[in-house]
This record gives C-alpha cells, structure tokens and sequence, in this order.
C-alpha cells in the first residue's frame, strides 16, 4: 500500500448539555444559558453531537504491524453544529469532563481544539491532559476573545496532536463537553453519572432557577445534594466550583385495601305497575369470605313499602349461610313511620 493512510470516518454520538450560565452582574437577575444550534438558528435539544462515540480509524500495514495515524490538526467534529450565547458576552471557557472510567486511549493522550469561527473570526480553546481540559478561548496570537452575545460560532474540534495506535476503534463517549463564563462558579448537576445540566455564577451568588427532574414511576425526586449530604437551594450561596447530585426516593405503593366494595342498583317494574328498586352491594376480602347483601324496596299501591333483605356470606373455604328479613313501612298521618 502507498505511504501512509491517513483517513478516519465518524460514527454515532458524543452526548452533549447544553450549559446554563448566570449572568455576572447581579446575583439576582435570571440564569442565561449557552446554547447547541443548528445552522438555522434552532436548539438543538437533548443528546447530540459534536464528536463521534467512537472513532474508527482505518489502519495500514507496515513491516508486520498494523497501525494507524492522524496527524495534528485533524478534524474529528460532526458537522452543522454551533454555539449561541445567551447570556453576557464576554470570556468563556471550554472543558471537558471526562470520568475516572472514561478512556485513556491516544485521543485522551493527544487531547483536543475546539475551534470556534464567527464571520472573519477564529478563536480556539485546546483541551490536554496538561491543562485538565480545560481552556478559555483566545486569538491566535494569544490574547484572550470574548463571546458576544446572540453570536452564532461554528463549532470544529480537532486533534490537538498527532495520534497513532494499533486499535481499529477508539471510545471517545466519556467526553462531556462544556462552556461556560470564565469568572465565576461552576455548578454542576448529576443524574447518577450523567451531567444533567452545569450553570456558572458570579462568586458569592445564588442560583434561582434550579433544574428539577421529572418523577420516574415509584422514584420522586427529591432535590439535588453534594457530597456532604446538604441540599442546594435558592437559598444556597456558591463560594466555589461545586458537584451536585439528584436524590431519589422510591414511594412506596398504597397498600392493597383489605376488602372490595361493589355496588350496583337495578330498577325492576313489577306486574301490579308497583316498582322495586334492587339494591346490591357485594364486599370481597383478602381471606377469601364475602359478603352479599341486596335490598329490594317495593312501593306498594296501598302507599305502603316493602323492604326485603337478604344476606349472603361465604367464608374462606366456599360455605355459605343465607339472612333475610322483610320489613312493610306504613306512613301515619302525623307524618311518622311504623314498621311491621
């Protein structure tokens, strides 16, 4: 084969958040936020993406090995992908938080550039081991750039250094990529081990507008907390970078109620043009018995009313003992009643 080859092709989806940013200014004034758009302008909500999951390079051979290489410079981004600033403008950061478990193949020793392109403008942050990955953005010749606020940046990553290896495949998903004002707090929001949301605020500031999750099944959300067990509120003052983590309660379902109730009424028209009204009630209970009780009301033609009752129980095992009674009600004229 001739020389090397250097080609690379991208596949699924590096989850990316979109960053809430609190305006340095006033403590109380509302959270702005940095936002994922398309080249028309529209949000892009939920996971998307900006690098690949995984990189799948395509290797050569040379004496006996098979290897693979990309050099310095390469870009690794998924296209039409752009940063809005909604918020102040001024200088920003770019990090990437990458878990213990992450990766710690040649993409992570070489490190990344998010490039940033406005009009004739191109600023970059480079994110390596040696700085955290973490970086503000600057011009080429070294000085800082700020973002201006409803800008749209394209946004292109590249290789921050060459990068060779044997594998195939790289993971690349443990990279969580951020951007956020560079003075102030970062607060950020966990769900398990997944960034929820990160939001900065000025220095000594409180965040108003917290994120709340939705309800899942049994499971309640129950706030966010830090690693002492202290809830964060809006009353919560932020002194420095923090990490929070979304508390879960799991409600317990109400318990099965000891018996069943069924009612139903039916109205029957007797021969005589009289009318019965059949009442049903049938309790079911845990152990099995029930109870079945229907009363039958009959307004008779001598103005008179008949009630009958009959009640049935069955126990655990099926037997059954049979109650009924009747009951004629008359009217006296004084306006009481008698029962026979």
């Amino acid at each position: 084969m001739e020389g090397t080859r250097r080609t690379m092709m991208l596949v699924m989806a590096l989850a990316f958040l979109a960053v809430s940013i609190a305006p340095m200014a006033s403590t109380d004034a509302a959270e702005n936020k940095v936002l994922l758009v398309d080249s028309q302008g529209n949000v892009v909500e939920g996971s998307t993406a900006l690098i690949g999951k995984h990189l799948v390079f395509e290797t050569y051979t040379a004496n006996g090995q098979t290897t693979f290489l990309l050099e310095k410079g390469t870009e690794i981004s998924v296209p039409d992908r752009y940063l809005r600033i909604d918020g102040p403008s001024g200088a920003f950061l770019a990090s990437a938080v990458i878990p213990d478990s992450g990766i710690t193949g040649t993409l992570r020793d070489a490190g990344l550039v998010i490039r940033l392109t406005a009009d004739q403008e191109i600023i970059e942050a480079t994110l390596t081991t040696a700085n955290g990955f973490s970086d503000s953005f600057k011009h080429d010749d070294g000085s800082a750039a700020g973002l201006k606020t409803g800008q749209m940046y394209k946004i292109t990553i590249l290789t921050a250094e060459d990068i060779t290896g044997r594998a195939s495949v790289e993971k690349t998903d443990a990279f969580s990529i951020q951007f956020y004002l560079e003075k102030g707090c970062l607060v950020s929001f966990y769900d398990g081990s997944t960034l929820y949301e990160s939001i900065a605020v000025e220095k000594g500031g409180r965040i108003t507008d917290i994120p709340q999750l939705e309800d899942r099944g049994d499971y309640q959300f129950m706030g966010w907390y830090d690693s002492n067990g202290r809830q964060f509120t809006e009353y919560t003052v932020v002194n420095a970078d923090m990490t929070l983590r979304a508390k879960w309660h799991q409600v317990q379902p109400d318990p099965e109620p000891e018996e069943d109730v069924e009612r139903h009424t039916e109205i029957i028209i007797n021969d005589d043009g009289t009318v019965t009204v059949e009442e049903t009630e049938i309790i079911t209970r845990k152990d099995g018995s029930s109870t079945e009780t229907v009363t039958s009301t009959t307004e008779n033609l001598d103005g008179t009313e008949t009630v009958v009752v009959e009640e049935v129980d069955t126990d655990p095992i099926g037997n059954q003992r049979t109650t009924d009674c009747s009951v004629v009600k008359t009217w006296n004229d004084d306006g009481t009643e008698t029962s026979d």
